[in-house]
């Protein structure tokens, strides 16, 4: 087994386990907001507060392999560099603020705009996870 065949396996790994995530978030837990009322707020604290240390390490594993993707084989390493880059936009400048705001006046438009712009990550990760997938089919099926 090639270098690059066991990047690909760990990258594709973790953009599964973060593909499945993100569409359960995306079509379960998102909407789900809609349910608790404001007086509520511990559900969002302890939402904020257990998420980064399940979707943390995983995202580093993704930053780190897109790195050595990009030494092993450039094209597909920088593909999926790219599409981590716009992930990490997206989570930083677009589902943070909204989160942030959330914690600070509970609100049923900051909800909604959060259930909205979550598609940008769900696609993104849904792309990433198809392009592994077939990457890691060709890579593994050519004879060594």
């Amino acid at each position: 087994m090639h270098t690059m065949d066991v990047i690909l396996i760990i990258q594709s790994m973790a953009v599964g386990f973060m593909t499945g995530l993100i569409w359960l978030t995306q079509r379960v837990l998102y909407p789900a907001f809609r349910y608790v009322s404001a007086d509520e707020d511990g559900f969002h604290k302890f939402h904020t507060g257990s998420i980064g240390p399940v979707v943390g390490p995983v995202m580093i594993i993704e930053l780190v392999t897109a790195i050595m993707l990009c030494k092993v084989h450039p094209w597909i390493g920088w593909v999926i560099s790219a599409l981590t880059i716009l992930l990490a936009l997206s989570t930083a400048f677009i589902q943070v603020p909204i989160h942030n705001r959330l914690a600070t006046s509970w609100n049923h438009a900051d909800i909604d705009r959060l259930v909205c712009t979550n598609w940008i990550r769900t696609i993104l990760w849904t792309a990433k996870a198809l392009l592994l997938s077939y990457w890691l089919w060709i890579s593994l099926s050519q004879p060594s």
